[in-house]
């Protein structure tokens, strides 16, 4: 069964960022009969079909928002059935003005409509002609019959299709659309779906088993696979964690693990019992193979989905599985949460006396700054579930210059953050005991009031992070000046992974990489952001800018945690 989401108007599939496509085909139809759908248009970009439209007045054609790309000239062809032959009497014209929903965005791909303003009216005739639009609001009843057409692909990864093609189609209960979709994805206010044997981008015929092309059972009902069972992975992925990706299968054998101690391992805000599962051994996944299978007997269990950022087959952080289909958020696929100093330069000695170096097992994981007597600030992304102690009042971390280390008492994460968003990732550390101020060992005060730093304003960010991307972290410590970068903009660079009440983006000539998260975002003398994440194997980018945790968004929870551990 096709399941695809339609605009109520546009009747065009939305692009949603990881799961559907935006350019969709007619499959499982036929060759609709020469002009009997003399409404409908062909979008193009330098005479190539991109889209499909359709008339709604003399001036003006209805398309999807998606379907124009930043400043693509578009214009479209009227009248046409067959788009190749040049005897048809089709009309092109030029587009005079693009009119898309302002509250369009091209990662949720809600308000996917787009009006477009033609330089001159189209002249009706039989094969030139206006198709209606509802009057009103009003959805459509359940498994009434509609139709489709357009000249799209006639498969998936097949060719376009020269003539019109057209399918029947039924429409979807809404309760049902949404199950499919999610509700993040699908809004029955602005959407519908439609199923049937045809529809749009799918499948057209079905697979052929031979020796080397088979499916895999899954799972007929909820279940847990039996601790210790001995199961397989297998894929393309890095041979090791700095390695080469194969060019070959390989597989390896696994085994199931407990999920008490996967808990245990990974810690609430990562780990799921009830969506997740884990493995052991000698082998597992690495780099490259996720979205494989996880296979206990013939059945495919789990879907290869994380491990540790720094170590294929931890034993501290095993290979997790998903034991259902789950959407995640854009930011799990496009966000980098280590991050340090790179096109910066050595600070001077101590000039920074409230940085302080995060540390797990003398090795330096994150950065952190001193804003009491007894509490440090950091990234609650920072810890998963390691025991951090905190070096303050050093410069150079292979020297012993004076500095002290102290263990940390309680780890406190605010109560809302979650990994996989990134939201709300801010942390106080109440350490084993009181700091002696020196000239080495200062506090940094955070804001008073909540409220926006000023775009472009100068700033400066410092860290013990990597000097660049696949570079290495450097010992001392590093500082760069950025510039605010305004609110706007920085959502438009991260979408719906951006809040402008809890982040800020900064732009510049240096900036965060991989290596120090934590650290302080200061504005003059007060800390103002926590480094919580940028792009993905980039540093210092401008399309995906460093974001911080706004500190002023919470300050009512760091006075309560201050307050109440006191």
């Amino acid at each position: 069964m096709t399941i695809i989401s339609l605009l109520l108007l546009a009747s065009l599939l939305p692009h949603l960022t990881f799961t559907a496509r935006a350019n969709v085909g007619i499959v499982n139809g036929w060759e609709a009969k020469p002009h009997s759908r003399p409404y409908m248009v062909s979008v193009q970009v330098k005479e190539q079909h991109i889209c499909g439209g359709f008339l709604i007045s003399d001036r003006f054609v209805m398309t999807a928002a998606h379907c124009r790309k930043k400043a693509q000239v578009l214009t479209v062809v009227l009248g046409a059935h067959n788009l190749r032959n040049k005897k048809e009497n089709s009309v092109r014209i030029k587009v005079e003005s693009y009119h898309p929903h302002p509250q369009y965005t091209i990662e949720s791909y809600h308000n996917d409509i787009l009006l477009l303003k033609l330089e001159n009216n189209a002249q009706l005739n039989n094969n030139i002609k206006l198709i209606s639009i509802p009057a009103k609001e009003g959805d459509i009843e359940a498994d009434s019959v509609c139709s489709i057409a357009g000249w799209g692909l006639l498969e998936t990864n097949g060719s376009q299709s020269n003539h019109l093609m057209e399918t029947n189609v039924k429409v979807m209960n809404n309760k049902k659309c949404e199950s499919k979709w999610g509700e993040e994805e699908f809004s029955a206010s602005q959407m519908m779906c439609v199923y049937g044997e045809g529809g749009s981008c799918n499948l057209e015929k079905k697979l052929t088993q031979n020796e080397k092309v088979n499916w895999i059972s899954i799972p007929v009902k909820e279940e847990e696979t039996e601790v210790d069972s001995v199961c397989s992975v297998a894929g393309w992925g890095r041979l090791d964690t700095n390695g080469f990706l194969s060019s070959r299968l390989m597989e390896t054998h696994v085994k199931i693990m407990n999920n008490t101690e996967c808990e245990n391992k990974w810690g609430q805000d990562d780990y799921s019992v009830s969506e997740m599962m884990c493995t052991y051994g000698n082998g597992g996944s690495c780099t490259g193979d996720s979205g494989g299978p996880l296979v206990c007997g013939k059945i495919a269990v789990g879907v290869t989905s994380f491990g540790d950022a720094d170590l294929c087959n931890s034993p501290e952080h095993p290979e997790v599985y998903m034991k259902k289909k789950m959407t995640y958020d854009p930011i799990s696929r496009s966000a980098h949460v280590d991050v340090g100093i790179v096109n910066g330069t050595e600070a001077k000695p101590h000039s920074r006396p409230y940085m302080v170096s995060l540390q797990k097992g003398c090795k330096h994981v994150c950065g952190g700054f001193l804003i009491s007597d007894s509490f440090v600030m950091t990234a609650a992304h920072c810890k998963k579930n390691e025991t951090l102690t905190a070096v303050i009042g050093a410069h150079d971390l292979t020297k012993n210059e004076g500095s002290v280390c102290i263990g940390v008492k309680s780890y406190h994460k605010h109560p809302d953050f979650k990994r996989r968003t990134m939201w709300n990732d801010i942390m106080l550390l109440r350490l084993e005991k009181e700091v002696e101020h020196n000239e080495i060992v200062k506090i940094i005060s955070i804001p008073t009031e909540e409220g926006d730093i000023k775009p472009d304003s100068v700033c400066s960010v410092a860290g013990w992070g990597r000097l660049s991307y696949s570079g290495e972290q450097s010992t001392r410590l590093m500082e760069a000046d950025v510039k605010i970068m305004n609110n706007t903009e920085c959502k438009n660079r991260w979408k719906k992974n951006y809040s402008a009440s809890q982040m800020m983006c900064v732009y510049g000539h240096g900036g965060s990489c991989r290596g120090d998260s934590g650290g302080p975002l200061v504005c003059g003398d007060t800390a103002v952001g926590i480094t919580s994440f940028s792009g993905e194997n980039v540093c210092n980018s401008r399309e995906r800018p460093e974001v911080y945790t706004k500190i002023s968004a919470y300050l009512p929870w760091i006075h309560s945690i201050i307050a109440i551990v006191k």
